[in-house]
């Protein structure tokens, strides 16, 4: 193999270079531990278009999954899509 395809570490830091979270609860909350299911996709995008309210589409998910805490996407990304 070519030298142009490797890659070679320089130097390697096991300390974290940012806060963790306080609870593992709240990683869920998280960017890149957030689920995106089809389905539920898709049942948003159908209430958006029939101008559903985001409040109203997060109170029928929360209905839908049997509360808050078990859904893994918060009003505001209702708001962001």
């Amino acid at each position: 193999m070519p030298d142009c395809c490797r890659y070679y570490y320089q130097k390697i830091v096991l300390e974290h270079n940012h806060i963790l979270t306080r609870s593992p609860s709240m990683t869920k909350q998280m960017r890149g531990h957030k689920l995106k299911e089809d389905a539920v996709e898709d049942i948003i995008n159908v209430m958006n278009k029939a101008r559903v309210s985001h409040t109203k589409v997060m109170n029928i998910l929360n209905e839908c999954v049997g509360g808050s805490h078990n859904l893994n996407m918060t009003s505001r990304d209702i708001q962001n899509r």
